[in-house]
């Protein structure tokens, strides 16, 4: 569904891209306002996955936007230092392209991927990001009961036990997720 006659400026994390030519790129872009979309990039060189832009989609041919005035705001480049976190952001990239439907906007989730990706070059263990996110993602769109989870499963869920598995969501980030849990 693409949103005929209208440009939405949005923020967008690239989740994935495809050569198209020397400098143009078939992007799949999760955004707050859009939800998950592909969107054809002309002359856009710089744009790598795991890149926060903010851009301009319009819509474009078949089920493509056209993404117009991209501005690079977070490279998340020290994501790209070490192996363990790269490869966390690329599962956490990978899942929420394969789990969530095209364009249903999903703004919650959004800042979540924005706040575990900020957490992720710090973290001790970055692989329980992946699982974390997850499992939360699952509770947010209400396919999971965290009562019916196994105890050994609530770690990576409840608030109150992120230090026993290393990860590193600080307090000034637990007040704009609490809504997660």
């Amino acid at each position: 569904i693409l949103y005929y006659n209208m440009t939405v400026n949005t923020k967008a994390l690239l989740l994935k891209m495809t050569l198209y030519g020397e400098a143009d790129r078939i992007v799949t872009l999760f955004t707050p306002a859009l939800g998950k979309v592909s969107a054809f990039a002309k002359g856009c060189p710089f744009l790598q996955p795991l890149s926060l832009i903010e851009c301009n989609l319009s819509p474009g041919k078949k089920d493509l936007y056209r993404l117009k005035d991209p501005k690079l705001l977070e490279p998340y480049l020290s994501l790209r230092d070490q192996f363990a976190p790269l490869k966390a952001a690329l599962k956490l990239s990978d899942g929420i392209d394969r789990f969530l439907p095209s364009e249903i906007p999903k703004p919650h989730l959004f800042d979540l991927l924005l706040a575990y990706l900020g957490k992720l070059p710090s973290s001790k263990h970055p692989e329980s990001f992946y699982y974390s996110f997850m499992l939360k993602t699952l509770q947010i769109e209400g396919f999971l009961d965290i009562e019916q989870l196994p105890v050994a499963l609530l770690p990576l869920l409840t608030s109150r036990r992120w230090e026993e598995i290393d990860v590193e969501i600080g307090e000034k980030d637990l007040v704009s997720l609490e809504t997660f849990w």
